[in-house]
């Protein structure tokens, strides 16, 4: 199984970085995107772990400790890829 983010999750994750960066927390900022990476990295051996999305057809993972929440499509069995659509932080609306 491999783990893909889509060029707007990337952007996400970015805008996130620079946040904290902006606030001079980049040492939360940092402890944040490595758990956002790491709940990814999950998704490797457990694509089925979150729950049902809101969208048919995606799930939701929380990410462990933070506020945040991936949301991800599985493609078909034959298909070894996972796409990572949004990273929200949960007080956003989606």
């Amino acid at each position: 199984m491999r783990v893909r983010y889509s060029i707007r999750a990337r952007i996400q994750i970015e805008t996130i970085g620079d946040f904290f960066k902006s606030i001079d927390a980049s040492e939360a900022g940092t402890e944040i995107l490595r758990r956002i990476k790491h709940a990814g990295e999950k998704l490797v051996d457990f694509p089925e772990v979150g729950r049902l999305g809101v969208v048919e057809g995606t799930r939701e993972l929380s990410v462990k400790g933070i506020p945040y929440l991936l949301v991800y499509e599985q493609f078909p069995e034959d298909s070894d890829q996972i796409i990572i659509l949004n990273v929200w932080h949960c007080s956003q609306e989606h």
